[in-house]
């Protein structure tokens, strides 16, 4: 997604999934899902929002990084995430979303060739 003129990505690394388990009550995906994600208090389900997609914009950087040492990373920021419309903040955050449940391929197979049969 381009946010700020630049491509924002979202990777589920394990440090990933360790930083926003540490904002789960009690280390709890589930409650981090219904108390926090899901919460009545909207500045503090926003907020966590932009925490989980300033932790995968971290990680998607960081493995570009690995990748190409060359690479100079440029995270989302919480703060950047905060600027943001609310039209772009849920678009980002579903992206985030979707990155965090698998439900976005981040290699795209190609399908095998058949193989022709031999002529005898």
């Amino acid at each position: 997604m381009i946010i700020h003129g630049r491509e924002v990505k979202f990777f589920r690394s394990v440090e990933a999934n360790c930083k926003i388990l540490q904002l789960a009550p009690g280390g709890s995906i589930e409650r981090f899902n219904t108390e926090v994600l899901g919460s009545d208090d909207y500045e503090k389900s926003q907020r966590a929002c932009a925490t989980m997609m300033a932790i995968m914009s971290e990680a998607a950087e960081l493995a570009a990084h690995y990748t190409d040492p060359d690479y100079e990373m440029n995270p989302l920021t919480q703060a950047e995430a905060m600027s943001l419309s609310s039209e772009d903040f849920s678009k980002a955050f579903t992206e985030a979303l979707m990155a965090w449940s698998g439900e976005k391929p981040t290699v795209v197979a190609e399908p095998k060739k058949k193989d022709k049969p031999e002529t005898k």
